[in-house]
């Protein structure tokens, strides 16, 4: 029960940290998954700390570490297949930054997100596939970040695009090295591009899947009065 992880929490500023969590809401495992966060972990003991403490204490590790500097986001992503654990163990990692950004009196916005379990297998078949290592959390959010964009489908989401769109969208090499902050930033104007897209009558909310509507009245037909006459028969 002890070993056994039921949650994951991935930290992402860049550096990004992924945190395995147990029944009893301790974690234990962490793991550095690129350069700036196998850095943070260096000479940090996590496993065994409840959650809100071991986030904290990595915060304010990569705040020493020069990794949150004022204006910087934080990223919290919880894992989980077990719906009921879920908001324990984020309340718990949100409990811990805060915590963590109050000692140094940091001006950071923190960003709270949960995926399903499966995307870790999907952000792993990406790192296996390319070479470059990403958080579940970091891998969702670019997801969303794509998906955002008018130009894709959710089908259009290949290893192979999303590899192409990270490189041309911000000129680096290793996606890994991409700030959630740079991101967000793209995510937000690829929103913007969406709302303004026009209507040519076939487009569909991306979370519902149905028609997208801006209001009840939209939907009505020519024949469908507001107030229904007094005598139908």
């Amino acid at each position: 029960y002890w070993t056994t992880p039921v949650a994951w929490v991935d930290v992402d500023i860049n550096p990004s940290v992924e945190l395995a969590v147990n029944g009893l809401y301790r974690v234990i495992g962490a793991d550095g998954v690129n350069e700036d966060g196998r850095t943070v972990l260096e000479d940090l003991k996590l496993t065994g700390h409840p959650v809100d403490r071991a986030v904290a204490r990595l915060v304010e590790k990569a705040q020493a570490e020069g990794f949150v500097p004022d204006g910087a986001v934080v990223s919290l992503t919880t894992l989980t297949e077990e719906g009921k654990k879920a908001p324990k163990v984020a309340d718990a990692a949100r409990k811990g930054t805060d915590e963590a950004l109050a000692a140094t009196e940091t001006n950071a916005e923190v960003v709270e997100d949960s995926a399903p379990v499966r995307m870790r297998d999907l952000a792993a078949a990406y790192s296996e596939t390319t070479g470059f290592v990403l958080t579940p959390g970091k891998y969702n959010l670019i997801r969303k970040m794509m998906q955002a964009d008018p130009v894709f489908q959710d089908g259009d989401l290949t290893i192979a695009s999303i590899n192409s769109y990270l490189k041309e969208t911000f000129g680096v090499e290793d996606p890994s090295n991409v700030s959630v902050a740079g991101i967000l930033r793209k995510t937000n104007e690829n929103n913007k591009g969406d709302a303004e897209k026009p209507n040519k009558g076939n487009a569909y909310d991306k979370e519902t899947k149905g028609p997208a509507v801006s209001s009840p009245s939209a939907i009505e037909t020519e024949d469908s009065p507001s107030t229904p006459p007094e005598n139908n028969g």
